[in-house]
């Protein structure tokens, strides 16, 4: 098994099995540090991030985590396009990960403006395939990369 599909598994067993909060704090570890300076260090989960979406998890420094945009992208698209589309939006905006958007999706209240729809992750099932967060049951599942999703964009800071 690639060291890819090894981690994307491993972060599955995690996701079934432990804390999202743990989930993140794992995610933000694994984080280049080196990233843009912050001006502060005490962001706290539900705040406005440095680039204007809501924080969703932030480390125990208080320094490092997660904002996610506060609106959808208007239109739904197709996996490859979402990829594409968010890295014109620049500022390392992204897709989240299939953990980051079990995250959004537990605090979708506290975001707000998420539709009972299926989510692209950047998670990859294959080259056909990728996880999708539902945001109304609450389901993961894997999506043929063609068919068209809305997207919400998230940054690591």
């Amino acid at each position: 098994m690639n060291r890819l599909k090894y981690r994307i598994f491993i972060a599955i067993l995690i996701l079934l099995f432990v804390n999202t909060d743990v989930i993140a704090e794992i995610m933000v570890d694994q984080l280049d540090k080196n990233g843009p300076s912050l001006e502060r260090n005490n962001y706290r989960k539900g705040e406005i991030g440095p680039l204007g979406g809501k924080i969703i998890y932030v480390d125990s420094s208080g320094t490092h985590g997660v904002e996610a945009k506060t609106e959808d992208d208007p239109d739904s698209m197709t996996w490859d396009v979402a990829v594409m589309v968010f890295r014109e939006h620049g500022q390392d905006w992204r897709l989240p990960t299939i953990a980051e958007l079990r995250i959004l999706y537990e605090q979708r209240e506290m975001i707000g403006g998420f539709g009972n729809e299926d989510y692209w992750s950047s998670t990859e099932q294959d080259a056909n395939s990728a996880w999708i967060q539902g945001f109304r049951l609450g389901d993961q599942d894997r999506y043929n990369k063609h068919s068209k999703l809305k997207v919400r964009a998230v940054r690591s800071f």
